[in-house]
């Protein structure tokens, strides 16, 4: 009886054709050459354009820049003979027959060392292309039949979804786990570990992928444009971003429908957008500002934006006293970027607002999807909709504002790193939306890099703590390396990098030398002498309402208690004290009352399941103390998915409580609260959408006014963009008689009578 082994990661400690690589890289430069092809060709193999065999064409391309090949070879294996495992040296017999999907004229030279036979994958050592099909799947076993008639005793291998033809083929399966060998049982082998995988077999988690690479591609190729000083090329970014994944799913999926409804998603949503406007004070002051900088070619890399606006005449230049250039030169930028896009698409600088209305339309796909294999269908449809109206992100929907976006993006990499198996391979389409979600996280403003980071080191260390694996460690750091590299090297480098190269620090201005402070003037004068924890029971236990330095302690309340001069308070999306509603601190103690008992039953039924609570818990915790302004509710949209997922435990553990239907009465009634302070927020919302109408309906009349005259109140640079993009022509004035003025759009705009 035979035998059979896989290669890499297997017998040998590593992957040959990697090891190969580095070896050729570090003795012949010239082979960094191809690394553009070899990217070129990992695009077009992640978006399933080309096949495994094809990608691998473009990773041996750099053989054509080696002269003498069969040198490097020799070398090499005298170098990396003894990364062979011991314990295949020690067992090792004639009849083996080594199997591998690598080179086979790499491998070839050790059938004389090792005396066995190897079987490897054809490929022309000068030009890297494929002379056979690649040695993988069922492909081995058609190549070791060519060979030996012989039954094969047993196969060993790293990985059983690159190897269960040949686990099958044999008669025992052994699989290595570094130097660790079990035999498995591979009828039954892997079918419960991959039930949580990320599955694009499921058309809505395809569609949340699509929109991942979506913003991906938008965010990398600003960002690889910007670096080379390539600039005006928004356009064709936008353009390339949409078809990159319609490319991906008819390639994939041939699904027609899939396509629409993702070009519905990503065009005609921002055009909606473009009928409602941002009126906040920050939105028309630093954020539009920003985006019409981006839209018109503003690189911020290699220019102020002060330079800038010298020679274009197309932007609106920021007051000398002003500090707006500070912000938008050393704030992250991913909202803008996107924004800016979107601008340069449609014409109009509102279109940017699609971005939190995608990413909530992106939230619902997941949380759904990841609730149905808990709850029933019902239950997961209530949960998802409490999760996606997240009170911040209402009244942030039709703002420029980013504390909504964090919410939902912390709720995202959440859910997406508890899919990831850090055991198998890398499932690409999983990662690649987590390098997706983490990117923008990361690039939305600093805070978002802290939270970001807290949940990434949580997962990671949790991770090497529960399977103290080698292979487990590298494929992990790899993995969270290359997240955090393109996240703050590639498309942080507008913020990250260049504040440290110019600063030497990259968090400049919000903290360190020179920095400006922006929360002294922003809280109740009261909270400048209060803990953490104090300002924290103060906004939670107080009336809402938007307390500010030249005011004093907030007014504490009943939390069942609810005053019409709170509602009021809504309206602005960056409300300071009880910024969560009126009635979300009765939810929050209603929570703890529902928790404790639930952990308890959790502990004593499913103690396996504890990573589930505990992460988002210790998460969450850990962010608000590191935020240090938590009391603030834009700052911690997510702290509000705690307490929904307090509701969506205790209705998964029904099952072993003993008054059920007393159990789902209290849930509902705990639910209902929450719901009634939502519907406060759902008010705003449609008073915003109301409002809307008659902000168009006095931009029609403003366009057809001769001889317009408009003041503007402070920085009212938002303003003058929206009305250049709806072509309404005027002249700036001071007021004389402010009887001669009247309101339109906003308190901010006055139009002479």
């Amino acid at each position: 009886m035979i035998n059979g082994y896989d290669f890499d990661e297997t017998i040998y400690d590593g992957d040959s054709s990697v090891d190969f690589f580095k070896y050729s890289l570090k003795r012949n430069k010239k082979v960094l050459l191809q690394a553009p092809i070899q990217v070129f060709g990992l695009i077009l193999y992640i978006l399933k354009i080309i096949d495994k065999t094809k990608f691998k064409e473009y990773i041996f391309s750099f053989l054509k820049r080696i002269n003498n090949i069969d040198d490097y070879i020799e070398d090499f294996w005298d170098i990396h003979y003894n990364k062979i495992k011991p314990w295949y040296l020690n067992q090792k017999k004639k009849t083996d027959v080594i199997i591998s999907a690598s080179p086979e004229f790499l491998l070839k030279p050790l059938e004389k060392k090792l005396n066995v036979l190897i079987i490897a994958s054809k490929v022309d050592k000068k030009t890297g292309e494929f002379l056979s099909k690649n040695c993988h799947d069922y492909e081995k076993i058609s190549r070791y039949e060519k060979v030996s008639k012989k039954k094969m005793k047993a196969f060993y291998s790293d990985s059983v979804k690159s190897d269960r033809a040949m686990f099958e083929y044999a008669k025992e399966a052994y699989l290595v786990t570094g130097n660790k060998i079990e035999e498995i049982d591979i009828k039954s082998y892997g079918k419960e570990k991959t039930k949580n995988y990320f599955d694009l077999k499921n058309k809505s988690m395809t569609l949340f992928f699509m929109l991942c690479m979506y913003f991906l591609c938008i965010l990398v190729l600003y960002s690889v444009f910007q670096i080379l000083n390539i600039n005006n090329m928004l356009l064709v970014i936008g353009i390339v971003a949409i078809i990159i994944p319609i490319i991906y799913i008819l390639k994939k999926e041939r699904s027609i429908i899939l396509a629409l409804i993702f070009l519905l998603i990503v065009t005609v949503i921002p055009f909606l957008n473009t009928k409602i406007y941002d009126l906040s004070i920050d939105g028309n002051d630093y954020h539009k500002t920003a985006i019409a900088f981006i839209k018109n070619g503003w690189n911020p890399l290699y220019e102020s934006a002060r330079d800038f606006q010298k020679h274009n005449s197309k932007v609106i230049p920021i007051n000398k006293k002003s500090k707006v250039d500070i912000w938008i030169e050393h704030y992250p930028k991913a909202s803008w970027i996107y924004a800016a896009v979107m601008y340069n698409l449609t014409g109009c600088i509102e279109a940017g607002k699609a971005l939190i209305v995608i990413l909530s339309i992106m939230l619902l796909i997941i949380t759904y999807n990841v609730l149905r294999k808990i709850l029933d269908k019902n239950w997961s449809i209530v949960f998802t909709i409490f999760l996606v109206l997240n009170p911040i992100v209402l009244t942030q929907i039709f703002t420029f504002y980013v504390d909504g976006i964090m919410g939902i993006c912390f709720l995202i990499q959440l859910l997406l790193l508890f899919m990831v198996d850090p055991e198998e391979k890398a499932n690409m389409p999983l990662w690649i939306s987590i390098i997706s979600i983490s990117t923008i996280f990361c690039n939305l403003k600093f805070t978002g890099l802290m939270c970001s980071g807290v949940i990434a080191a949580t997962f990671y260390f949790y991770w090497l703590f529960k399977y103290k694996n080698i292979k487990v460690f590298k494929r992990l750091t790899i993995l969270f390396t290359i997240v955090y590299v393109i996240s703050i090297f590639l498309v942080g480098s507008n913020s990250y990098v260049k504040n440290t190269i110019d600063h030497i620090n990259p968090l400049y201005p919000l903290i360190g030398k020179n920095k400006v402070d922006i929360v002294t003037t922003m809280q109740p004068k009261d909270f400048a002498k209060m803990s953490k924890l104090e300002k924290w029971y103060y906004s939670m236990f107080s009336k809402t309402e938007n307390t500010t330095y030249y005011q004093n302690r907030p007014t504490l309340k009943y939390p069942f208690i609810v005053y019409s001069s709170e509602v009021k308070q809504l309206y602005i999306p960056d409300t300071r004290i009880g910024g969560f509603g009126p009635l979300f601190a009765l939810s929050f103690i209603l929570s703890i009352i529902v928790f404790i008992p639930m952990f308890i039953i959790l502990i004593k039924n499913e103690k396996d399941k504890m990573k589930y609570v505990l992460i988002p818990i210790i998460t969450t915790l850990i962010t608000m103390v590191l935020l240090g302004e938590s009391w603030w509710a834009r700052y911690v949209p997510h702290f509000y998915y705690l307490i929904v997922g307090v509701f969506i435990l205790s209705v998964y553990l029904k099952k072993y409580v003993k008054y059920k239907k007393l159990h789902i009465m209290f849930d509902v009634l705990c639910l209902l609260v929450l719901f009634i302070n939502l519907c406060f927020f759902l008010k705003v919302v449609k008073d915003n959408i109301i409002s809307a109408h008659n902000n168009n309906r006095d931009l029609a009349e403003m366009k057809y006014i001769e001889d317009l005259k408009i003041h503007f109140a402070d920085e009212e640079y938002g303003y003058q963009y929206l009305l250049n993009d709806k072509g309404i022509n005027y002249t700036k004035v001071e007021i004389d008689n402010q009887d001669n003025f009247e309101y339109k759009l906003s308190w901010r705009l006055e139009v002479k009578k």
